[in-house]
């Protein structure tokens, strides 16, 4: 009996053994972690910059570590991402998608490279933009925290070489009659070539003050001006949120979704001497 006894205590304690030291097996095991990056591709499709393909810059395939990206390949004015990368130093290289014998552009063309330093469990957007006759680009962190209710975060990058400041109003109608509310300042001296942070704003304006309680549509437009001035360079009425970058947006069609994230792009105009372009206006978390 004894024998018996102890011949099944052990087979006991073995499983025990095996199931303790197979769960912290299991639970050692942490799950996957990635730096997160998505890619804006603010080059304008008529740019000086680049070689032109039937008047519009190349599409671009973007390489990480020797490993393209995309199934297709990304035009101007648009943006891919996040992409889910391994944390760590990568090389991230901007190559022409196809190959256009007549532009002088073969396939694989390295356009642009830079070395993205990718952090586990953050996000970032790297900005491509044209400058001094050559595509350049910006990497800055995204904070994708969640706005509180009836707000909405909005930054502003500013791709331009110089500084600029940022208000918005809020456009609505009253009895059919267009309202408009006075400029109120959003975003001060956002230096060249940088990122304002996030800042809360509601998701649905108030109306203007002079307006009736009929104010309806009620919409903000986004002024981008030179640091001090009182006259605008550029005017951006939201789009639609959607996945593809408009810049031709209707100044009353569109408000901003609840408790979403959205990034203004400015960049420079298509040749050097062009006046600064609003070429987007996306949502960061579609």
């Amino acid at each position: 009996m004894k024998s018996i006894f102890s011949k099944y205590t052990n087979l006991a304690l073995a499983m025990v053994a095996s199931a303790i030291f197979s769960g912290c097996a299991l639970d050692a095991v942490p799950p996957p972690v990635y730096a997160e990056l998505m890619v804006v591709n603010a080059i304008p499709a008529a740019s000086s910059t680049v070689p032109l393909v039937a008047g519009n810059a190349p599409r671009l395939e973007i390489n990480v570590d020797g490993v393209d990206l995309l199934a297709d390949s990304m035009q101007s004015s648009s943006f891919r991402g996040y992409f889910a990368l391994q944390p760590g130093t990568r090389n991230v290289r901007l190559t022409a998608a196809n190959a256009h014998p007549a532009a002088g552009i073969t396939l694989g063309q390295q356009f642009h490279s830079y070395t993205f330093n990718g952090e586990a469990n953050k996000f970032a957007s790297t900005f491509l933009f044209t400058e001094n006759g050559a595509i350049t680009s910006i990497t800055v962190n995204d904070n994708l925290a969640t706005p509180d209710t009836n707000r909405v975060h909005v930054r502003v990058v500013n791709l331009t070489a110089n500084p600029i400041d940022v208000f918005r109003t809020t456009t609505g109608t009253v009895n059919g009659a267009l309202v408009t509310s006075t400029p109120e300042s959003t975003f001060t001296n956002v230096a060249s070539k940088t990122a304002s942070n996030f800042v809360p704003i509601r998701s649905v304006p108030l109306r203007p003050g002079n307006a009736l309680p009929t104010f309806v549509r009620q919409n903000y437009s986004f002024q981008i001006r030179a640091v001090g001035a009182t006259t605008n360079l550029v005017t951006l009425a939201p789009p639609p949120v959607s996945a593809t970058l408009n810049p031709n947006a209707n100044a009353n069609t569109a408000t901003l979704e609840n408790q979403r994230i959205y990034t203004i792009v400015v960049r420079p105009g298509a040749t050097p001497t062009a006046a600064p372009v609003v070429f987007g206006f996306f949502n960061n978390r579609i």
